[in-house]
């Protein structure tokens, strides 16, 4: 049958161990689903970092679960060498773990939190006017600034993800499933932040309540209906796994998506290489459509708290 609409999911390493998130991608394995999921190389050296105690590459079991999961046809991202601010020479460092354990460099890297390496994040983002000033003041708030970009910065690798790199997360929407609704040139390229060869946008389903709402049966409806583009944007290490089990209504939601028969169901790099082909220049994000979804990301980080 043909192929009428395309779901991926990044699940970003935040909190993540083994124990918390094994039995979910055990269930989208039985799924035929593959995904993309991120990990740090690193582990973090910040004593109140957040999310220190998140597993990583130089935990060996975990390593050598996600070298299996990478064989069984799931995509490994990189978010960042480490859970805390990476200097250029960690960076380098995370990319070789990353590289050594894995047999490749990563397709995808996706910005953290807080780090200082993250690339054209929070205020720089943006072109409106307004978004620039709103998010900027709350950047300046909380005293977070961001240099992944910058050359004369200690944490300045925009050179190595523009040589290494071929797709990066930009922004993350709410209330859409279909992101060709509000973003269809997708991916993109962005001639104001160059050190990122091609970005693509994302769905908001961070934590399981909202994953449980995008993926309901009147969204599922509608990505099939409009042979739209769903890429699920999600923290499994953040509760989806309880005493060692999925959320009961989380596996109601993966099953409801395989339950499409056409769905093309593949990593994110995948996807995106299907909509734009390596051999094809990467289009321009239009001036109008970029406008829109800033105005739409800017509304709904309001309204509802969005996410990143």
């Amino acid at each position: 049958m043909q192929t009428t609409f395309a779901f991926s999911i990044v699940d970003d390493t935040d909190g993540t161990t083994l124990a918390n998130v094994k039995p979910l991608y055990d269930l989208l394995l039985s799924l035929n689903m593959r995904i993309t999921k991120t990990v740090w190389p690193l582990r973090c050296e910040e004593a109140n970092n957040p999310y220190k105690h998140s597993e990583t590459l130089q935990d060996k079991p975990y390593a050598a679960w996600v070298k299996e999961l990478q064989e069984n046809g799931f995509e490994i991202a990189f978010h960042g060498a480490s859970a805390g601010s990476n200097i250029r020479a960690k960076t380098l460092q995370g990319l070789d773990v990353f590289s050594q354990i894995l047999g490749k460099l990563p397709s995808i890297h996706i910005n953290h939190h807080k780090n200082k390496d993250n690339l054209y994040w929070a205020a720089a983002r943006f072109n409106s006017r307004l978004a620039r000033t709103l998010v900027g003041l709350n950047q300046k708030r909380r005293e977070l600034s961001y240099e992944g970009e910058k050359k004369d910065s200690p944490y300045f690798w925009g050179d190595i993800c523009q040589q290494n790199i071929r797709y990066s997360r930009n922004l993350t929407f709410v209330k859409q499933i279909d992101l060709t609704t509000i973003n269809p040139t997708l991916p993109y390229t962005d001639p104001y932040r160059p050190y990122v060869p091609r970005w693509f946008s994302s769905c908001d389903g961070s934590n399981p309540q909202r994953f449980v709402q995008l993926l309901s049966a009147k969204n599922l409806q509608c990505l099939v209906s409009q042979g739209g583009v769903c890429i699920v944007y999600a923290h499994f290490g953040q509760g989806f796994v309880q005493n060692g089990k999925v959320l009961p209504e989380v596996e109601v939601a993966l099953h409801r998506v395989a339950e499409y028969s056409e769905g093309q169901f593949v990593p994110v790099s995948e996807l995106l290489d299907a909509r734009c082909p390596q051999k094809q220049i990467t289009p321009v994000l239009p001036a109008i459509e970029r406008r829109r979804m800033e105005r739409i990301w800017l509304w709904e980080k309001i309204s509802s708290g969005g996410t990143s």
